[in-house]
């Protein structure tokens, strides 16, 4: 057995050449893609970085029982068992979360690994002085936003790039052992995963004109920003994903000098302690299926109502016919079938009772009926959900704006006032903990508060009380 891995963390599909994209820069995709199996029927459990990757190492879907977290001592891991069973293996990561709070003990099952530093606010260098950095579109200028201006700095060139380094280790590994049998090597990234930040000759694969702010960081919200700055972000993607394609090719290049692809199987695919007061209601639950007898911790889940995908409704798709997911069905036999489906899901991953209830359905799939219909129901509210976003350029705008971070905003009397008079109680309520240091235009699109109007009113103030100081044109 010779098995390689290579994984792209936040790897767009509908991006790649394999998959009908005609305008990214990705030959080495489609090299792949000639050789090998491409999957168009394979989706995701659970979404995120240490969740997916649970589940990749356990083989069961994760969100079932528990958000983001480590292996549990009862979980089977498959680098592990390989290991168990004679198979060496070896991890090659820029992955920041491995080594952090809530991911710890995914590497240690791996015979080895070799871990690069410098991706997304990865702590890594130490300056004490703020880093210089552009006028940014990236509203949650905190911490993690602060430590990566810092990294980038001592990211100058491609060559040190994490990524580089990760695949340079990962053909070492290649190289080294191409001639042995039984081993496993998962070369893994977190490109193109945000921020896109690449090197220039990536970006010249993408021509376009865009004179705005600084903008390779969306956030994790609906869309705000005007159109030119909407498909400048999409060309920041599109530049590192041709690097992320370059970096393949060198793997691809090392399968042909080695001969390794009549051994080899290669995929591609694509955080912190829980505080006291989280854990001031913990309970036992009983063992699960897969947890050989160890009974396990139950926490109350805390998300905010106005957070959660209530808000969204309940949404029907054909993926088939609407892969992108813009025209919601109404068809009540589709949808009974689908709760069938998920309800027999459900009790073949053993979850707890509590998700049956969440979800609104019962434990026995010969029970879904008429009742638990909910497409139909809650279709204003879907309707309501998948209204656009206010954009930055439906508004007037001073100096103090609705894109101003909210820190910087109330620092400013006459503009904390005005908040107050146009949007009572916001600065009383917990809307004002989700985003950090965010914008009131960013807390409007993730929450959907405040309303429209109430920004116009507000928005058209700031632009009174602070003017934009006039271009003054040299005689």
């Amino acid at each position: 057995m010779k098995a390689v891995v290579v994984m792209f963390d936040s790897l767009n599909r509908h991006l790649l050449p394999p998959y009908d994209a005609d305008w990214t820069h990705a030959p080495n995709f489609t090299r792949l893609a000639a050789r090998t199996v491409t999957f168009d029927n394979c989706y995701a459990g659970s979404m995120p970085c240490m969740p997916a990757r649970r589940e990749l190492h356990t083989g069961r879907h994760n969100f079932l029982h528990r958000g983001w977290g480590p292996l549990e001592p009862f979980d089977d891991s498959m680098p592990e068992l390989l290991k168990r069973h004679g198979v060496y293996t070896h991890l090659v990561s820029d992955h920041q979360h491995y080594w952090e709070d809530g991911g710890a003990t995914y590497h240690t099952r791996y015979n080895s690994w070799e871990f690069f530093r410098g991706q997304e606010g990865d702590p890594w260098k130490g300056r004490v002085a703020d880093p210089p950095a552009p006028p940014d579109l990236h509203s949650a200028r905190g911490e993690i936003w602060r430590q990566d201006w810092v990294n980038r700095q001592y990211l100058d060139t491609e060559a040190k790039q994490p990524q580089t380094l990760t695949f340079d280790a990962g053909l070492e590994f290649l190289t080294d052992n191409a001639a042995e049998d039984n081993w496993f090597v998962q070369i893994e990234t977190f490109d193109p995963h945000e921020p896109f930040f690449t090197h220039q000759r990536y970006k010249d694969l993408y021509p376009h004109d865009y004179h705005g702010p600084h903008f390779d960081w969306p956030d994790y919200t609906r869309v705000t920003e005007t159109d030119e700055q909407v498909a400048h972000a999409r060309y920041e993607y599109a530049a590192l994903l041709s690097m992320c394609d370059h970096s393949l090719g060198r793997v691809l290049d090392a399968f042909d000098e080695h001969g390794l692809y009549e051994h080899t199987l290669m995929p591609t695919r694509i955080r912190g302690r829980f505080t006291p007061e989280e854990l001031a209601d913990i309970e036992l639950a009983e063992p699960f299926a897969f947890t050989k007898g160890v009974r396990t911790l139950r926490v109350p889940a805390r998300t905010a109502a106005f957070l959660g995908p209530a808000r969204f409704g309940t949404l029907l798709f054909d993926l088939a016919t609407d892969p992108h997911q813009e025209r919601p069905l109404t068809d009540d036999a589709a949808e009974l079938r689908m709760i069938r489906l998920l309800v027999e899901a459900l009790r073949e991953n053993d979850a707890p009772i509590s998700q049956f209830e969440r979800l609104g359905v019962p434990w026995d799939p010969e029970e879904v009926a008429e009742e638990h219909l909910l497409v139909a129901a809650q279709r204003e509210t879907a309707a309501a959900a998948r209204q656009p976003a206010a954009r930055v350029d439906g508004f007037p705008e001073g100096r103090l704006n609705l894109r101003t971070p909210l820190t910087e905003l109330l620092a400013e009397p006459s503009a904390a006032d005005a908040v107050r008079r146009h949007l009572p109680g916001l600065l009383d309520s917990e809307l004002l903990t989700i985003r950090g240091g965010g914008s009131l235009l960013q807390l409007a699109a993730t929450t959907g508060e405040p309303a429209r109007a109430q920004l116009t009113a507000l928005a058209e103030e700031l632009a009174r009380l602070f003017p934009i100081p006039a271009v003054r044109t040299p005689a």
